[in-house]
């Protein structure tokens, strides 16, 4: 009885994992920064430029894209570098994560933490996406802006358009900064 109870947690536990880890891979993590002492109302025509590449050539120009036409919509004139106030570099990244999930095979108890036996541990690895987009000044070459988007790939492409592009969306909409009021 005790062995069919100890089998039964270690499904329970394997179903829990799976389901936190697919929880946090579906939540879109934005992060933005700005140099305080610009004045962000003179730029009005930034040029759009790969950085890094994720490895995906197609992803990487459907990104480019994206950040390009939500540029755009927000008034910004996209423009060749040697013509543009800002130059927005674009970086994409799909680094390997591991996970690792343990618990202890014997009798008695529930086989997770309670037992006396041997640690079973077991390694899940899932890939975490990241877009960065960093704008410098096209005069001074500085940064006057950072902002990036985690957890958006998932390994379906059509998926991974249709969030690269919701993560994107929301991560401009954090660009141009509300400056602060002194």
């Amino acid at each position: 009885m005790w062995q069919e109870v100890n089998v039964k947690a270690r499904y329970l536990l394997i179903i829990v994992i799976a389901f936190v880890a697919s929880a946090c891979g579906g939540m879109i993590t934005l992060t933005t920064d700005y140099d305080t002492t610009t004045d962000f109302s003179k730029y009005h025509a930034i040029g759009v430029k790969e950085g890094s590449s994720s490895g995906n050539p197609v992803m990487d120009q459907r990104v480019l894209t994206d950040v390009a036409e939500t540029l755009q919509a927000k008034g910004y004139r996209i423009m060749p570098e040697n013509q543009a106030d800002a130059i927005a570099f674009v970086h994409a990244a799909t680094p390997e994560k591991h996970r690792y999930a343990a618990w202890y095979d014997s009798w008695p108890g529930w086989g997770w933490r309670f037992g006396w036996g041997a640690p079973v541990v077991e390694e899940y690895d899932f890939t975490v996406g990241t877009l960065v987009v960093d704008i410098f000044d096209a005069n001074t070459m500085r940064a006057i802006w950072h902002g990036s988007a985690t957890d958006i790939v998932t390994g379906d492409p059509e998926h991974d358009a249709i969030k690269i592009q919701r993560a994107i969306a929301k991560l401009l909409q954090r660009f141009p900064p509300r400056t602060r009021e002194t």
